[in-house]
């Protein structure tokens, strides 16, 4: 299995700490962002090198990052050749990008590089690979329903199955939220070509899973552990609060 990070953003709502920093790089209780989720990629059997992909703004960052990793043997670096905010690629454009200069074909997972989480992503491959199709990592937000509508909110059956998926719905149909957790076959990686070619939008993963739930089926993993997304000041010192809380307590 491999593995890809998406890091290729340019995080401007986090301005002044991301001018000259990637935001996977910031720091929640003195480690970075991005060795939280290696911690955890890191101790899958499964998987065999983690892509890093990054722009060229911040391709060096990265690669200092990666040579100081003590698993680096697994790790690639990966500069989509973008610059700035205007011309990036998007989620999706990077995760096509990668998949297609790596010739990736094997099972993948793909992790937003600004995710805080505590699911084990053990039990996450297990879910996946029972159900053999496209999967992606939902949270109920039902005590929280003013947050719902900030993402991409997931209707299921009673098999965990995707029936709705609406990126940022002004009204939303349910509470449950995608995070950035992403797992796809081999089988099904064709998919991602298919719609990269049929002009649709390349920025959240979202749009991508609105329109793949209707060509074939993608099921839920649903998790109640704690889940950061660090998209601005605010989430990222309660983030590292609550990190620093842990390490005291």
């Amino acid at each position: 299995m491999k593995a890809i990070l998406l890091a290729a953003g340019y995080a401007t709502r986090l301005y002044p700490l991301t001018m000259d920093q990637p935001k996977p790089l910031l720091k929640v209780a003195d480690k970075a962002i991005a060795d939280y989720i290696l911690d955890e990629l890191m101790a899958l059997d499964e998987m065999d090198c983690c892509y890093v992909v990054t722009n060229d703004k911040f391709h060096s960052h990265f690669e200092e990052w990666r040579s100081q990793h003590p698993l680096k043997d697994r790790l690639e670096i990966v500069n989509d050749g973008t610059i700035n905010e205007d011309d990036r690629l998007g989620a999706i454009g990077d995760l096509h990008f990668v998949k297609n200069q790596k010739e990736i074909d094997d099972d993948l997972l793909i992790i937003a590089g600004d995710n805080l989480f505590d699911l084990s992503l053990k039990n996450v491959l297990s879910f996946s690979k029972e159900k053999n199709t496209p999967c992606i990592c939902v949270k109920d937000l039902s005590h929280r329903r003013e947050l719902v509508s900030k993402y991409g909110v997931v209707s299921l059956d009673e098999h965990h199955r995707v029936t709705d998926f609406e990126e940022k719905p002004p009204v939303p149909k349910s509470t449950y939220i995608a995070v950035g957790i992403y797992y796809f076959p081999r089988k099904d990686l064709n998919y991602l070509e298919k719609y990269v070619t049929s002009d649709q939008k390349l920025d959240a993963p979202g749009f991508f899973i609105q329109w793949l739930h209707k060509e074939t089926p993608v099921h839920a993993f649903g998790f109640r552990e704690e889940w950061y997304d660090i998209g601005d000041l605010t989430s990222l010192k309660e983030a590292d609060e609550l990190y620093r809380q842990r390490l005291e307590g």
